[in-house]
């Protein structure tokens, strides 16, 4: 029993460090794509005029369902 305690939290510690060294990672990476960017410069051919942005988004994932029971009043 001991032993298996000692192996949960070996785990669980080498997961915590994993994850703080992915974190790391993105944050540097983050840092050295935008560290020269500048948010007003963009490409126009007139800049007194707005800029129509179009972005779309998909689901992927369901994580959760709630029942609905819940909406019903």
């Amino acid at each position: 029993m001991v032993q298996a305690g000692r192996i949960v939290s070996l785990m669980a510690f080498i997961c915590c460090v994993t994850e703080a060294a992915v974190e790391t990672n993105e944050t540097r990476l983050y840092k050295e794509l935008f560290e020269n960017y500048n948010k007003y410069n963009h490409p126009v051919t007139n800049e007194s005029k707005p800029v129509k942005v179009v972005f779309d988004f998909q689901l992927i994932r369901i994580i959760d369902v709630v029942s609905p029971h819940y909406f019903t009043s």
